[in-house]
Parts: C-alpha cells; structure tokens; sequence
C-alpha cells in the first residue's frame, strides 16, 4: 500500500502530506464557537499529557492509539530497530530520499519538524529561519521561506543516515507535526491553487488544457476533474505525509486550530526534552512579537483573528454547501478522519448532513 521504493517522484507526492484535524463548527455565534474550541481543546491536551509534566507521556500515548489500529503492524519494525540498534531509517524513505518530504532539522533545538503544505508551512519556515539567525526571515517572495538552497534551513537527507536515525529515535530530540482541519484544508487549497485555470492547466492536465477552467468554474468540478487525476501536495491527505512506521517517532503533534497555543507547547516540550528547559524564553523571544504588518503581532495572531471570527465558518458552508459534496469529500478525507493520531471531531456544516 505504501510501496515508497517503487514508485516515481511524482508518485510520492501523493504519499507525502495533510494531517488535518476536525472541529465542531457550531452554526451559531462566534462567541459559542470560541468557547467551544477552548473546551475541546483542553480535552484533547488532558488526552495527549499536555497538562501533566513528562512529555514523554504523550509518545507513550500515541504508541498505545497506534498499537489499537490498523498501524499496529508497524510496531515490530519500530521496536525491532529500537531493539538492536539498526537504523530505523532506510535510504530508500521518502523522507530521506525526496527534498519537498524531508523534514526541517533544527539541530540546536534538537527538533525534527514535519511540515504539511496548506497547514502554516510558511509561517513554520519563517519562524524556524528566525530562531537560526536570518535577518531576513519575514521575507516572502520567489524564494523565501520554500526555496531550499535560499532558506539556509537543513533537512533530515542532509544528514548521514546513522545520524538522521538517530534523530528520529533519541528522546531527546523532538519529532513534530501540525495538522489542520481536512475540509479546511482542502477548501484552502482549492480557492488558493484550484481557481487559477493556468495553474491548474500546467500542473494537471499539461497536455490538454481542460481541467483548469472547470475547476475556476466551481468547487465541484476541481473535486471531481482535478483531484482524481493530479497528484499535488497541497491537497494530498495528510495521513500519508510520511511512511507508517514514522508515526511511531512522533512525540509532538499540534493542530492549527490551536496554533499559537500549541506551538508555545511545544517549545516547552522541546526544551524539557534536550535538557535546556528554555522554552518560554524561546516563545517570548521569536513568537511573542515582531510579526504582522506593523510587527507587533504574536506568530499565529492573524490566523487567530480569522478563524475566531463567522468568516471561516460561513465559507466552509458556502463550499460544502450540499449532501452530495459533503459525502465527496469525506470519502476523499477518510484515511485522514479516521487516522489513530489525529484528534478531529464532527463537523455540522448542514443541518441535515454532518461528516
């Protein structure tokens, strides 16, 4: 199911992406759905140990939901090479082999990052080149943050393959991923990438320039013209971000709904972890402040104000606007909806109809 090693590149990047994570979206007033989102929340960091000390608890955990799923035949492999000592890693691994799979290393933090397009990717290689150093580090453009050989950031197939390994079974090192609710996600890729008819023409139907103007033309043709015939990691689940046994390596896996809060966590986490305990002076100096227009905003503040407001909710009614389409796509999303790791609840979008 995962053949990594025998498919091409292009193939990969449907293995590699989307985590995304579930939300009740209450179809009331965006105070309900402040209190809500704080509320499930909180179960979801009682659940994984982020109230409780030792951040070891939370990889103890996921080990726990991984062994009651379909992954639980993943595990020997894991304990295996936990057991004697042999690479866990292979060279054949997509987040070995491929750049655009790898994962950003932060070797001062010891801190490996999984980053999902369409789930504050940007954002994550802006703050990451901020805690390197760069000056530069809020640029965007052409090539900054995404370009690899303009970032300055290293990836986990920089490193040989003895200590790449290392780093992804060390406790002391930090293994990490945000996710971003599915339908969000994907309605995201769509209005950013799915109604540009020449993107979508030279990405997915080069040949024939006939899926990008019925994919501009509606949500529902980029559903059922484009997504069935083009690979891209903007819209790839996020359940295949990375081979399964990987899961297993996990010790920290935050959502964008919570952005600011889980990001501010896993600092903390990381800091408990490799034994520098700085994780708030991390938060106060690089999250904090300096971001935004006019640079006093806090990291995830913009997003924050987005989402906390109708408008997020009201355009996911807009575009899941019926039965048919809500069946489409959480058929799509399944693999992600029903991942062991990934906390998503039900979502209302239509009185009659819930995923």
């Amino acid at each position: 199911f995962f053949g990594l090693t025998l498919i091409s590149i292009a193939t990969v990047a449907t293995n590699v992406l989307l985590m995304t994570e579930r939300r009740d979206a209450h179809p009331s007033t965006a105070a309900h759905h402040r209190n809500h989102q704080r509320h499930r929340t909180k179960r979801r960091h009682r659940q994984l140990g982020k109230d409780g000390g030792d951040p070891d608890h939370r990889q103890q955990l996921y080990h726990q939901q991984l062994l009651n799923s379909r992954y639980a035949r993943y595990h020997l492999e894991y304990a295996s090479n936990m057991k004697n000592g042999t690479n866990f890693l292979k060279p054949t691994d997509s987040i070995y082999r491929v750049d655009f799979a790898s994962p950003f290393v932060l070797e001062r933090h010891r801190l490996v990052f999984f980053t999902v397009p369409k789930a504050a990717c940007t954002v994550f290689k802006q703050l990451f080149r901020r805690m390197q150093g760069h000056t530069n580090w809020h640029k965007q453009n052409n090539d900054l943050p995404h370009k690899q050989q303009f970032n300055g950031l290293r990836l986990l197939r920089d490193y040989s393959l003895d200590v790449a390994s290392e780093m992804l079974t060390n406790n002391t090192w930090t293994r990490a991923i945000f996710l971003r609710d599915p339908r969000e996600r994907l309605l995201s890729a769509y209005l950013d990438k799915g109604k540009k008819p020449n993107l979508i023409n030279k990405w997915c139907c080069p040949e024939t320039n006939d899926c990008g103007g019925v994919s501009a033309k509606s949500f529902k043709g980029f559903l059922t013209e484009v997504i069935p015939r083009c690979l891209n990691d903007h819209w790839a689940l996020q359940s295949r971000r990375m081979e399964p046994k990987f899961y297993y390596s996990l010790n920290f896996i935050g959502y964008i709904e919570t952005a600011a809060e889980d990001t501010r966590q896993l600092l903390v986490e990381m800091g408990q972890r490799n034994g520098n305990g700085n994780g708030e002076a991390l938060w106060d100096t690089y999250c904090s402040s300096g971001w935004g227009k006019g640079k006093k905003d806090h990291i995830f503040q913009r997003i924050n104000s987005i989402r906390h407001g109708t408008s997020s909710n009201d355009k996911l009614k807009q575009y899941y606007n019926s039965p048919e389409i809500l069946r489409q796509t959480a058929q799509m999303l399944r693999l992600d909806l029903e991942h062991p790791l990934f906390q998503f609840s039900s979502v209302d979008l239509d009185a009659s109809t819930k995923l």
